[in-house]
Protein backbone atom coordinates (compact mmCIF):
# COMPACT_ATOMS: atom_id res chain seq x y z
CA UNK A 1 0.00 0.00 0.00
CA UNK A 2 2.25 2.29 0.92
CA UNK A 3 4.41 1.72 -2.49
CA UNK A 4 0.85 2.67 -3.94
CA UNK A 5 -0.17 5.50 -2.79
CA UNK A 6 2.87 7.18 -1.58
CA UNK A 7 1.39 6.98 1.65
CA UNK A 8 3.68 5.93 5.31
CA UNK A 9 3.48 5.35 7.63
CA UNK A 10 1.22 2.17 7.26
CA UNK A 11 -1.71 2.06 9.05
CA UNK A 12 -3.72 -1.28 9.02
CA UNK A 13 -5.93 -2.93 11.37
CA UNK A 14 -5.04 -6.27 12.21
CA UNK A 15 -7.61 -8.81 13.16
CA UNK A 16 -7.36 -10.40 16.16
CA UNK A 17 -8.45 -13.99 17.25
CA UNK A 18 -9.06 -13.12 21.39
CA UNK A 19 -10.04 -16.80 22.57
CA UNK A 20 -6.36 -17.04 23.55
CA UNK A 21 -7.16 -15.29 26.79
CA UNK A 22 -8.14 -17.03 30.05
CA UNK A 23 -11.58 -17.16 30.81
CA UNK A 24 -12.15 -16.64 26.90
CA UNK A 25 -11.55 -20.40 25.75
CA UNK A 26 -15.12 -21.41 26.13
CA UNK A 27 -17.10 -18.91 24.59
CA UNK A 28 -19.51 -19.92 21.88
CA UNK A 29 -19.41 -16.68 19.97
CA UNK A 30 -17.45 -15.50 17.16
CA UNK A 31 -14.65 -13.33 19.22
CA UNK A 32 -12.22 -11.11 17.91
CA UNK A 33 -11.31 -7.01 17.77
CA UNK A 34 -9.09 -5.02 15.81
CA UNK A 35 -5.74 -3.72 16.57
CA UNK A 36 -4.30 -0.62 15.16
CA UNK A 37 -0.94 -1.67 13.32
CA UNK A 38 1.72 1.26 12.33
CA UNK A 39 4.25 1.11 10.34
CA UNK A 40 7.48 3.00 9.37
CA UNK A 41 8.99 1.44 5.80
CA UNK A 42 10.62 4.29 4.21
CA UNK A 43 14.14 3.30 3.89
CA UNK A 44 14.09 -0.61 5.36
CA UNK A 45 15.00 -3.65 3.76
CA UNK A 46 12.31 -5.79 3.12
CA UNK A 47 13.61 -8.09 5.24
CA UNK A 48 13.81 -5.13 8.06
CA UNK A 49 10.18 -4.23 6.91
CA UNK A 50 8.64 -7.91 7.51
CA UNK A 51 10.85 -8.18 11.16
CA UNK A 52 9.09 -4.95 11.93
CA UNK A 53 5.82 -5.85 10.46
CA UNK A 54 5.94 -8.92 12.93
CA UNK A 55 6.99 -6.68 16.30
CA UNK A 56 4.06 -4.36 15.15
CA UNK A 57 1.28 -6.84 14.53
CA UNK A 58 2.02 -9.47 17.79
CA UNK A 59 1.95 -5.72 19.48
CA UNK A 60 -1.62 -5.08 18.34
CA UNK A 61 -2.91 -8.66 18.84
CA UNK A 62 -1.61 -8.68 22.14
CA UNK A 63 -3.46 -5.38 23.50
CA UNK A 64 -6.30 -5.35 21.03
CA UNK A 65 -8.49 -5.26 24.03
CA UNK A 66 -10.94 -1.96 24.53
CA UNK A 67 -14.36 -0.55 23.95
CA UNK A 68 -14.89 0.16 20.38
CA UNK A 69 -16.68 3.32 21.08
CA UNK A 70 -13.56 4.61 23.24
CA UNK A 71 -11.88 4.08 19.67
CA UNK A 72 -14.61 5.99 17.99
CA UNK A 73 -14.20 8.98 20.53
CA UNK A 74 -10.64 9.20 20.13
CA UNK A 75 -11.06 8.73 15.93
CA UNK A 76 -13.24 11.56 16.33
CA UNK A 77 -11.15 14.05 18.57
CA UNK A 78 -8.34 13.39 16.73
CA UNK A 79 -9.98 14.20 13.23
CA UNK A 80 -10.72 17.89 15.17
CA UNK A 81 -7.15 18.77 16.64
CA UNK A 82 -5.84 17.62 13.06
CA UNK A 83 -8.12 19.10 11.50
CA UNK A 84 -8.96 15.90 8.60
CA UNK A 85 -10.44 13.19 8.55
CA UNK A 86 -8.59 9.98 10.04
CA UNK A 87 -9.33 7.10 7.87
CA UNK A 88 -8.51 3.71 9.57
CA UNK A 89 -10.42 1.10 7.07
CA UNK A 90 -7.41 -0.54 5.91
CA UNK A 91 -7.48 -4.38 7.41
CA UNK A 92 -5.54 -7.32 7.36
CA UNK A 93 -6.57 -10.83 8.76
CA UNK A 94 -4.22 -13.60 8.59
CA UNK A 95 -6.49 -16.49 8.10
CA UNK A 96 -3.75 -19.39 7.82
CA UNK A 97 -4.30 -21.71 10.94
CA UNK A 98 -2.64 -25.16 9.84
CA UNK A 99 -0.23 -23.63 6.60
CA UNK A 100 0.85 -20.67 9.72
CA UNK A 101 3.10 -22.61 11.58
CA UNK A 102 4.30 -25.29 9.20
CA UNK A 103 8.15 -25.35 9.44
CA UNK A 104 9.17 -23.29 6.43
CA UNK A 105 12.14 -25.40 4.21
CA UNK A 106 15.14 -23.83 2.60
CA UNK A 107 14.24 -20.98 0.59
CA UNK A 108 13.60 -20.67 -2.95
CA UNK A 109 16.55 -20.31 -5.75
CA UNK A 110 16.11 -17.28 -8.00
CA UNK A 111 15.57 -20.26 -11.28
CA UNK A 112 12.63 -21.51 -9.03
CA UNK A 113 11.10 -18.15 -8.26
CA UNK A 114 11.05 -16.99 -12.08
CA UNK A 115 9.83 -20.15 -13.23
CA UNK A 116 6.98 -19.87 -10.70
CA UNK A 117 5.89 -16.14 -12.01
CA UNK A 118 3.89 -18.17 -14.76
CA UNK A 119 1.97 -19.68 -12.31
CA UNK A 120 0.63 -16.58 -10.43
CA UNK A 121 -3.19 -15.92 -10.90
CA UNK A 122 -5.44 -13.03 -10.50
CA UNK A 123 -8.94 -13.01 -11.20
CA UNK A 124 -11.72 -10.89 -9.47
CA UNK A 125 -14.52 -13.23 -7.74
CA UNK A 126 -17.75 -10.65 -7.19
CA UNK A 127 -18.52 -7.59 -7.23
CA UNK A 128 -21.32 -6.10 -4.18
CA UNK A 129 -23.72 -3.02 -5.07
CA UNK A 130 -22.61 -2.52 -0.98
CA UNK A 131 -19.40 -1.52 0.34
CA UNK A 132 -17.63 -3.37 3.75
CA UNK A 133 -14.54 -1.32 4.35
CA UNK A 134 -12.53 0.07 2.27
CA UNK A 135 -10.07 -2.21 1.87
CA UNK A 136 -9.88 -5.88 3.42
CA UNK A 137 -6.71 -8.14 2.91
CA UNK A 138 -6.90 -11.76 4.00
CA UNK A 139 -4.15 -14.28 3.68
CA UNK A 140 -5.98 -17.84 3.43
CA UNK A 141 -4.60 -20.96 4.47
CA UNK A 142 -4.01 -22.58 1.30
CA UNK A 143 -1.06 -25.46 1.18
CA UNK A 144 1.82 -24.42 -0.96
CA UNK A 145 0.32 -21.14 -2.28
CA UNK A 146 0.36 -17.57 -1.40
CA UNK A 147 -3.20 -16.70 -1.31
CA UNK A 148 -4.34 -13.29 -0.85
CA UNK A 149 -7.87 -12.14 -1.45
CA UNK A 150 -7.92 -8.65 -1.30
CA UNK A 151 -11.51 -6.86 -0.64
CA UNK A 152 -12.31 -3.11 -1.64
CA UNK A 153 -14.30 -0.26 -1.68
CA UNK A 154 -14.71 0.87 -5.38
CA UNK A 155 -15.84 4.58 -4.26
CA UNK A 156 -12.47 4.93 -2.89
CA UNK A 157 -9.91 2.40 -4.66
CA UNK A 158 -10.59 1.88 -8.47
CA UNK A 159 -10.44 -1.62 -9.68
CA UNK A 160 -7.50 -0.39 -11.37
CA UNK A 161 -5.90 0.34 -8.39
CA UNK A 162 -7.09 -2.85 -6.17
CA UNK A 163 -5.56 -5.15 -8.80
CA UNK A 164 -2.53 -3.18 -8.48
CA UNK A 165 -1.84 -3.37 -4.92
CA UNK A 166 -2.38 -7.14 -5.00
CA UNK A 167 0.19 -7.19 -8.24
CA UNK A 168 2.62 -4.75 -5.93
CA UNK A 169 2.86 -7.18 -3.47
CA UNK A 170 3.44 -10.06 -5.65
CA UNK A 171 6.60 -7.30 -7.26
CA UNK A 172 7.84 -7.13 -3.47
CA UNK A 173 8.07 -10.59 -2.71
CA UNK A 174 9.52 -11.72 -6.04
CA UNK A 175 12.52 -8.81 -5.85
CA UNK A 176 12.93 -9.72 -2.35
CA UNK A 177 13.29 -13.13 -3.30
CA UNK A 178 15.77 -12.51 -5.51
CA UNK A 179 17.93 -9.57 -4.01
CA UNK A 180 18.15 -10.10 -0.19
CA UNK A 181 19.14 -6.72 -0.20
CA UNK A 182 15.93 -5.34 -2.10
CA UNK A 183 14.38 -2.33 -0.19
CA UNK A 184 10.78 -1.58 0.41
CA UNK A 185 11.10 1.75 -2.22
CA UNK A 186 9.44 3.35 0.28
CA UNK A 187 10.35 7.22 1.21
CA UNK A 188 9.64 9.00 4.26
CA UNK A 189 6.38 10.73 4.29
Amino acid sequence: MARHTGINPVVVQVVVNNRFRPGLARSMSPLSQTGICVIDLAGLSVDDAVRLTARQAIAAYKHAYYDPSDVDDLVARLARERGEELDLACFFNDRRIEVRDLVAGPPPTAEQVRAALPCATFEWTRRLDTSFERMFTHIEDVPDTMAITLAGDTHFMSPDDLEAVVRGMEAVAVEAALDPAATTGVRAS
